[in-house]
């Protein structure tokens, strides 16, 4: 996986099929190591965008495992978690909440109602509830998981501050701004303490501050975190990863609220770029921010 943490995807991807290929010559489909090989694959195959692949590799590696090791086993909970993250990347939503709570039954009988593994499937099922809208479903799934992190790990984890990051993007969609703030804020201070100053999730918790503040009305305050995320994106993918174009999309709606419409145009341009050299040009990702970048040429 080192190429895919350099953000080389499809050079990731080549050798990812080359190892689904050679695993099903040398062990057969039905085989473990061959379904370990599918699973690689999707996670690759997820970052590349193509979402139905990897929904492909992922249902094909659970089937492979459930003959293995049961149908209960708390590896196939974490398999499910992972698709059902997959099809609610998809919008399949009814699809994704019947994968994530059979994982969270098999968590829950094997490991306990305070398991880390528990927390993990209530945070992606807390992300279901908030794409039907079920907020106070969501709202509560998130709180109980940033509980269960805490409990188990203290303030100062990474497993407790991507839940208090999530609970405070879910509290700045329901209009909660103030206590997204303050969660933001706390995770971006623990964030760089814990993981420096350089992380790409201090990036996120940058971007998600960022966000916070342009929603109170202070674009000023949100652009100098955009470019600092952006710096970090840049120095650990390069230049030319999609992370560093959706910050760049980012940055430039806070330009163009500031009033720096050219400023905003030319970090849409080079979005664009990005990501058609990155998807292509049929992308929807490619065709949301040309719209947006359509938007300001008459500014």
């Amino acid at each position: 996986m080192y190429l895919h943490s350099r953000g080389l995807l499809h050079d990731a991807k080549l050798l990812s099929d080359r190892a689904v290929l050679l695993g099903q010559q040398v062990y057969g489909t039905a085989h473990p190591n061959f379904a370990s090989a599918l699973n690689n694959r999707g996670v690759l195959l997820k970052a590349l965008g193509d979402l139905a692949s990897a929904e492909r590799d992922y249902g094909q590696a659970i089937q492979i495992f459930e003959g293995s090791y049961g149908p209960n086993d708390p590896f196939i909970a974490t398999l499910l978690n992972h698709q059902a993250i997959i099809l609610l990347d998809q919008q399949k939503y009814a699809e994704a909440l019947s994968k994530c709570e059979r994982a969270l039954r098999i968590d829950e009988t094997h490991c306990g109602s305070e398991h880390e593994t528990v927390a993990r499937d209530l945070l992606t099922r807390g992300a279901i509830f908030q794409q039907l809208g079920k907020v106070p479903e969501s709202l509560q799934d998130h709180l109980r998981t940033l509980e269960i992190y805490t409990k188990r790990f203290g303030d100062g984890s990474t497993y407790t501050l991507t839940a208090l990051s999530n609970l405070g993007r879910l509290q700045e969609e329901i209009g909660d701004l103030l206590a997204a703030r303050i969660n933001q804020e706390k995770a971006l201070s623990v964030g760089e303490k814990l993981l420096g100053p350089g992380h790409p999730s201090v990036a996120t918790y940058l971007s998600n501050l960022a966000s916070v503040l342009e929603k109170l009305n202070d674009p000023k305050a949100a652009i100098p975190l955009y470019e600092r995320a952006l710096a970090i994106e840049e120095n650990v993918f390069g230049p030319n990863h999609p992370t560093v174009a959706i910050v760049l999309a980012n940055l430039a709606h806070a330009l163009r609220d500031s009033g720096d419409i050219q400023g905003a145009k030319a970090r849409l341009e080079r979005a664009v770029d990005i990501l058609t050299e990155f998807y292509g040009p049929d992308h929807p990702d490619v065709r949301a921010v040309k719209n947006n970048l359509a938007s300001l040429q008459g500014l």
